[in-house]
């Protein structure tokens, strides 16, 4: 997580506050409490949260910073708190006008088109190389706006390599990112990114998380692939181990993504019976009332 996250003034802000879990126990945040000294004198909220995912909404209203202080917890099988975790960062509020010495600057914020979905994770093996690409768009057509740098926050040993604009297409730029995890960096580790442009605007944060040791099962295949009917709604996915389900009662998903922006567009809820069937190395799960835009990748 950034220590600080820029805003620009006069918007409503999603912020998106990466969790993960190593025994995988259900996660939530919430506001520090004054009464349980988790917050000092910056307890006040700054605005809605949801829980899981933690994103909180804020609206800038005026210049400068604002301190956050929130509580991550984990919960067992009786929702009893098991530990917590205080996280604080700094909000800066700013005002960065889009120049107007050139009418194809681009207005809008540049955004996250990885291969990985935000908040993907990924199973990896320590003393072994670890390459991975992420991507980021300027979502203009004919802009000036380039993409300046990717501010990161990443586990000790992690290297970045320099941003590539794309030969094909103007608007996308890649960054590889590779790391060697060493024995004793066993668990959860996280990668966070976030985009600015060349007019100074901040996109939002994404953040990958990386599991040392924890061997990932590998698909096998998925039906249906390829061309399907905008009213597609059973989906079945084999791997190639026994398949074990969620201990948790929420916040496990399969997710659905456009590809053209990496935004998710459906969201099915493994641990819930009606939609989804555990087999011993297959899952079927439903999108009931569910319409796949057409001519669209996921």
């Amino acid at each position: 997580m950034n220590p600080i996250v820029e805003v620009q003034i006069g918007k409503i802000n999603t912020i998106r506050i990466p969790m993960a879990d190593s025994d995988g126990d259900p996660l939530r945040c919430r506001w520090g409490r004054k009464e349980n000294q988790e917050c000092g004198s910056i307890c006040a909220p700054k605005g809605p949260i949801t829980p899981n995912p933690c994103e909180l909404t804020y609206n800038a209203t005026r210049l400068g910073y604002a301190a956050v202080a929130l509580v991550i917890e984990d919960f067992d099988s009786d929702n009893k708190v098991l530990s917590s975790i205080p996280l604080q960062f700094l909000i800066h509020i700013v005002n960065k006008p889009i120049s107007q010495n050139n009418s194809n600057s681009c207005s809008q914020l540049p955004v996250y088109v990885g291969n990985r979905p935000q908040g993907a994770c990924i199973g990896v093996k320590s003393n072994s190389l670890v390459t991975e690409q992420v991507r980021f768009r300027i979502p203009c057509a004919n802009t000036s706006t380039t993409l300046a740098d990717i501010l990161t926050v990443s586990p000790p040993g992690m290297i970045r390599g320099s941003i590539t604009r794309d030969s094909f297409d103007p608007n996308l730029y890649s960054m590889e990112v590779q790391w060697t995890p060493e024995c004793d960096q066993y668990g959860v580790h996280q990668l966070c990114l976030t985009p600015v442009d060349s007019q100074q605007q901040t996109g939002s944060q994404v953040c990958l998380t990386f599991q040392v040791d924890i061997d990932p099962a590998r698909f096998i295949r998925m039906h249906p692939t390829g061309i399907v009917p905008d009213d597609q709604s059973r989906w079945t996915i084999e791997v190639d181990r026994d398949i074990v389900p969620p201990r948790r009662s929420t916040g496990v998903n399969i997710r659905f993504f456009k590809r053209s922006n990496n935004q998710e567009v459906y969201r099915v809820d493994v641990t819930s019976p009606s939609v989804v069937h555990y087999e011993t190395r297959r899952i079927t799960f439903y999108t009931y009332g569910h319409t796949w835009n057409k001519v669209s990748e996921f």
